[in-house]
């Protein structure tokens, strides 16, 4: 989604909080941040749902290392004329072996990969609509939205109970 602007709204109070991103997500608004003092597992399913690209990832490099580990193996009996228990060099069961063990093996790299890469434990700036007091006392929710919208959101948040709302 392109954003013109982004609404971010305060709230000292965890029901208004919890009300406001049931509100948010009744009227259609999806795409939304969520700052809190405190461990999301309370209100974890009003949140926006983000799947993870992780499993589509170890998928893939599961695929890759089966074709990988049976075109090493096939490549090498083929090039070398190898003769693996008495069946010709292009028999594939044989190979099953070297296929699977190279599978998982990759898989298992790549996924390992792309979780340190994804967990983002690397040092890195907070975002643009971050505040501090949202780490101590107040709990925080930041829309983007189009400037047609704005009004719209402000609204949903002003009768949800937000103590301040202000546009970035």
């Amino acid at each position: 989604m392109n954003a013109d602007a982004t609404i971010v709204a305060d709230f000292r109070d965890f029901s208004a909080f919890i009300l406001s991103l049931r509100t948010l997500k009744e009227a259609g608004f999806e795409q939304f941040s969520v700052y809190s003092p405190v461990s999301i597992e309370d209100f974890e399913d009003e949140m926006p749902e983000k799947g993870s690209t992780v499993p589509w990832w170890s998928l893939g490099a599961g695929f890759t290392g089966a074709f990988l580990g049976f075109l090493m193996a096939v490549g090498s009996a083929s090039l070398y004329g190898l003769i693996v228990g008495g069946a010709p060099w292009k028999a594939w069961i044989p190979y099953c072996v070297v296929g699977f063990e190279v599978t998982i093996l990759t898989s298992a790299l790549v996924t390992l990969g792309v979780v340190i890469v994804k967990s983002r434990l690397y040092p890195r700036t907070p975002r643009f609509d971050y505040e501090g007091h949202f780490s101590s006392d107040v709990f925080g929710v930041s829309v983007p939205c189009n400037r047609g919208q704005c009004g719209e959101i402000i609204e949903l948040l002003s009768s949800s109970g937000a103590s301040d709302i202000r546009e970035i």
